[in-house]
């Protein structure tokens, strides 16, 4: 296990039970601000974004949501509501069961370009209606995951 730097936390045991359609992840990211030294890494090593449920997601009944997605948000000068650039993860809301991987992926990032960074969550349905439980952890790391999406 590592340690994190708050620095590179997008989500700590966030609460995902607010969420009606779309809730945005506690922490926009700064990578403009960061240097090789902040990451203890070489130029040209990848980031990866990981993304993890805490608790498990209720409160979902199956006629009205089937899926959800985690968004990757971006943006040159700030992130602006609606504007996904980034990768997405889609997954049944009935897997989201607790210790699940939703990404632990390399991520496809420039900082050169997009300074600013956040994860969305949305679930994809005809009704907008409040999960009654679940949480979430997301952050970036310099680190190799050590398992695959899905274990």
């Amino acid at each position: 296990m590592s340690i994190m730097d708050i620095k590179l936390e997008l989500a700590d045991n966030q609460a995902m039970s607010a969420a009606n359609t779309q809730l945005a992840l506690t922490n926009v990211l700064d990578l403009g601000n960061l240097t090789a030294k902040d990451f203890a890494i070489g130029a040209g090593t990848p980031l990866y974004l990981n993304i993890r449920i805490v608790r498990a997601v209720t409160g979902h009944p199956t006629t009205w949501d089937t899926s959800c997605s985690f968004k990757v948000q971006e943006g040159a000068s700030a992130v602006a509501s609606g504007s996904f650039t980034g990768q997405v993860f889609k997954n049944p809301i009935e897997l989201l069961t607790a210790g699940k991987w939703i990404a632990r992926v390399p991520l496809d990032y420039n900082v050169a370009t997009k300074r600013y960074l956040r994860v969305l969550f949305s679930k994809n349905g005809s009704t907008a209606k409040a999960l009654t439980a679940g949480s979430v952890n997301a952050w970036i790391s310099a680190a190799t995951p050590e398992t695959n999406v899905g274990t």
